[in-house]
């Protein structure tokens, strides 16, 4: 078994046991592209939030972030984030054709994101492009906090659609927000 497939082995058993999982480019076997990073992160610079991911986030506490939806921003999101999703679901062509970026959320030094699911039905993939963060998942004394650097990914299962919290340790701050339409631990069990 290589090294790749105990990977995706592991995060398959986190996914179904905790409701999330991260790994990183390098463990998934990809090369983290800097230049597309800080390609993605001057075309977000100037951009405000996308009107969908106002209304649907309307209700969740937040500060110092927005969801950059222009299709610019997205394209560029798109081709730095399909290896991911070529390898995490590789066993799905489903999943490959058919995942969608939702935005790219971009948060200042100490800009957060309110307590929030993301009740896609899908899972979710967050691939830290650029700054830190902090996101803690789950809620009281069961709670767990993950640090997200540039090329770290956090993936929350679809079944679970655990709550979560962002908050932003060293921005500028970007990470892609992607649906993907199939549970990952399925393919691995």
């Amino acid at each position: 078994m290589s090294a790749v497939e105990r990977e995706l082995q592991r995060i398959a058993v986190e996914l179904e046991e905790h409701g999330f999982a991260q790994t990183t480019f390098d463990r998934l076997g990809l090369d983290f592209d800097h230049e597309a990073a800080g390609r993605i992160s001057s075309t977000c610079e100037n951009k405000s939030s996308g009107e969908e991911a106002l209304k649907l986030t309307e209700h969740v506490p937040k500060d110092g972030m927005i969801i950059v939806q222009d299709k610019a921003c997205i394209r560029d999101g798109q081709a730095f984030v399909r290896p991911v999703v070529d390898v995490l679901f590789r066993d799905s062509p489903r999943a490959r054709a058919s995942w969608s970026l939702y935005g790219l959320n971009r948060y200042e030094t100490g800009g957060f994101f309110g307590e929030h699911q993301d009740s896609t039905g899908a899972t979710v993939l967050i691939v830290s492009v650029t700054g830190r963060r902090e996101l803690t998942v789950g809620v009281g004394s069961a709670a767990q906090r993950v640090a997200m650097a540039p090329g770290d990914i956090t993936l929350l299962d679809a079944q679970h659609d655990p709550v979560h919290t962002v908050r932003c340790t060293e921005g500028p701050s970007i990470s892609a927000v992607l649906d993907v339409p199939d549970m990952l631990r399925s393919s691995y069990r």
